[in-house]
């Protein structure tokens, strides 16, 4: 995606020329545009069947309440992607989360401790084009 230079020439061009360079850029900036919304979009993650995927295509960031013990899978992004899961146990608690991607701080063990209903436990995950490379807070 780039902008349609426009460079007129005196008695040459047009105004359907530039009508049309116009266009094609307003049209280019409208995909940039909108490509921009969905990492600002706020996902709500649930388990099926023990697993939990973040689509990036659906947004970046997530929140999730735990219901049962779940693997977590993150899919869609490109190099240089990041953000942040926000995740709570329900009321029943002690559910484990697992991961095959790389956890280069805090474990991704302790999210079982997080206190029911009124904890919280913050995930963070970046995309280096290769692999994702996962955060995980302290519960709170």
């Amino acid at each position: 995606m780039s902008q349609t230079p426009f460079a007129p020439t005196p008695n040459v061009t047009t105004h359907s020329d530039a009508r049309a360079a116009f266009n094609a850029n307003f049209s280019d900036s409208e995909t940039r545009l909108s490509a921009l919304e969905n990492i600002y979009t706020q996902q709500t993650l649930s388990s099926s069947g023990n697993t939990t995927t973040l689509d990036i295509s659906s947004g970046y960031n997530a929140t999730m309440v735990m219901t049962e013990n779940t693997n977590l899978v993150i899919s869609g992004a490109s190099a240089g992607d990041a953000g942040i899961i926000t995740i709570r146990q329900d009321s029943t608690g002690s559910w484990s989360m697992t991961t095959s991607d790389k956890v280069l701080s805090g474990s991704i063990a302790t999210i079982v401790n997080i206190v029911p209903t009124t904890g919280i436990c913050s995930l963070s995950w970046y995309y280096d084009g290769t692999e994702y490379i996962l955060y995980v807070s302290e519960s709170a």
